[in-house]
């Protein structure tokens, strides 16, 4: 009778799990894109604040918390839209921004939803 050798088997399998654990780690990453975040500290944290929970302006504007459920389930598109076009009070952005830097600024939204505000 023939003896299974598991080791290299097992090995084997060992190194496929670890190498996709390692790999899917680099798509979420704790770091937004640095353009992203360039974008929305020029342009949205006046109001919005650096975390997206609002600056003293933003308050008393009654801008809406970034990192609240209301609006991280609104999708990217919708996001754009609000970004592009505006929504009272916040001004549009279409003429200040590129398309790509409002995609980015929409994305970086969602960003700052996965991440915990800094302390």
């Amino acid at each position: 009778m023939k003896s299974i050798h598991l080791q290299p088997i097992f090995l084997g399998f060992l190194f496929t799990a670890l190498s996709v654990s390692v790999l899917g780690q680099s798509t979420h990453s704790s770091r937004p894109p640095a353009q992203a975040a360039d974008t929305f500290n020029s342009y949205c944290a006046v109001c919005h604040g650096p975390d997206g929970t609002g600056s003293s302006t933003g308050k008393a504007l009654n801008a809406p918390n970034l990192r609240s459920a209301a609006v991280q389930k609104q999708s990217n598109a919708a996001l754009v839209r609000f970004i592009r076009e505006g929504k009272e009070p916040m001004p549009p952005f279409k003429g200040q921004l590129t398309d790509e830097q409002i995609a980015e600024a929409a994305a970086y939204v969602h960003w700052l939803g996965r991440h915990k505000a800094r302390q």
